[in-house]
């Protein structure tokens, strides 16, 4: 038997201060922010549930999170990930090349160029 859902405590944020944290995320944060809103307006879970195609475990971890730490627990932060291969500096002079293909220290082929060197570079047969 699933768990019981709790109810969004509206002392934490009201309709309006949920909107403007709606509209200042991103569309994860809209979604989450939107399920309190409804919740706070009295709409069901199962409504809930299915107008924002979320799970009753989803729900309940939002309405726990906004329930300790306010609007700020709806907020989606981004978490650290796998570090960027490709710096700044590189990214920057990359752009350069892609922008200006001719100051590039090795000619890009095409493949018009990679087909006439693969006929050169592959012998004929006898």
């Amino acid at each position: 038997m699933p768990r019981p859902i709790r109810v969004p405590n509206p002392q934490n944020a009201t309709i309006e201060e949920l909107k403007q944290v709606c509209r200042v995320g991103s569309i994860e944060t809209a979604t989450r922010c939107t399920a309190i809103q409804m919740l706070l307006a009295g709409a069901n879970t199962d409504l809930v549930c299915n107008a924002l195609l979320a799970t009753n475990r989803a729900l309940r971890k939002r309405i726990n999170r906004f329930n300790r730490c306010g609007v700020d627990g709806l907020i989606v932060k981004k978490r650290p990930g796998r570090m960027t291969i490709i710096n700044g500096q590189q990214a920057r002079q990359l752009t350069d090349l892609i922008d200006q293909p001719q100051q590039a220290q090795r000619p890009f082929l095409d493949r018009q160029s990679l087909s006439w060197l693969h006929q050169q570079t592959v012998s004929d047969p006898v």
